[in-house]
């Protein structure tokens, strides 16, 4: 199903077909950006209502649904599709090994992530931490993305893009994920899912969603969204208790069985009703 530009010229399509020929639809959500777009754009509620149900990322979102008068809500966390990884490692970096992967805009916060290792790193006149970030990069934002990199030193870098089927190997070589996101349409990011199954703990903003994602002093710490100066104390925190910082990574690699596409999809179907069989020769389900 689309999202902002295409739900508003598709779903009266969608109801049509619904009705027309007795078809059930069901609206997988991705991101955060629903129940805001729809203060904006109230005329569409009526025809998501007539949906069979919409499945969306964020118990904070069902709830601000439910206050818009819907019924037909699940909740469906992010998902991934990763194999078992190697062990957690016993240590941690010196310099702790920090890593920023999303798109390179922004809002994502990579500037947040870089003022607050730089002011670690200049306080202690050594490098106590690393950083390397990682994403993709439009052209109206390599400018942006060179003044942000300009003079930095040696323990900050970009690395570029990576593959998706590298993400989860090239993030086990770090100790936490820095995640200090203020983007409006953040739903449930899959790259915590991903830090998770690498072993890694998740440095976040208190952003919409990532709350629910980061459990705060388990899976990782969570810090005031826009503030630079509190993302570098729960840094500076990290950096001396690291028998702490080694327990999250254990936790967040436990945790990311929560979100793994044979626990996720499963529980998916279920709610749609959708029947299952065993496969001959395997003990996994798949749909009929």
């Amino acid at each position: 199903m689309p999202a902002e530009r295409g739900l508003k010229y598709l779903l009266p399509f969608y109801c049509y077909w619904r009705w027309r020929h007795a078809v059930p639809v069901h609206y997988l959500v991705v991101g955060g950006w629903l129940p805001a777009f729809l203060d904006s754009h109230p005329w569409l509620c009526r025809g998501l209502r007539r949906l069979d149900s919409l499945h969306v990322q964020s118990r904070r979102m069902i709830a601000q649904l439910k206050r818009q008068g819907f019924e037909n809500l699940h909740w469906l966390p992010n998902f991934r599709d990763f194999l078992p990884q190697g062990p957690v490692s016993r240590g941690i970096g010196d310099p702790v090994r920090l890593v920023f992967l999303s798109r390179m805009i922004p809002e994502k916060g990579a500037d947040l992530a870089v003022a607050a290792v730089e002011t670690l790193n200049a306080a202690r006149e050594r490098p106590c931490c690393t950083l390397d970030l990682y994403g993709p990069v439009a052209d109206d934002h390599h400018a942006w993305l060179s003044q942000l990199l300009q003079s930095r030193g040696d323990a900050i870098a970009y690395r570029g893009s990576l593959a998706p089927d590298a993400v989860i190997e090239t993030l086990s070589r770090y100790d936490a994920l820095l995640f200090p996101t203020r983007y409006v349409g953040e739903g449930f990011p899959g790259v915590i899912v991903e830090a998770y199954a690498a072993g890694l703990a998740v440095i976040a903003s208190d952003w919409q969603d990532n709350g629910e994602v980061v459990i705060e002093g388990t899976t990782g710490l969570l810090f005031p969204s826009g503030e630079a100066a509190a993302l570098e104390q729960r840094l500076d925190w990290l950096i001396h208790h690291s028998g702490a910082l080694l327990a999250m990574k254990r936790a967040a690699r436990a945790t990311a069985a929560r979100y793994h596409v044979d626990t996720v999809i499963p529980e998916l179907l279920g709610t749609l009703e959708v029947p299952v069989t065993p496969a001959v020769g395997n003990a996994e389900e798949v749909p009929q």
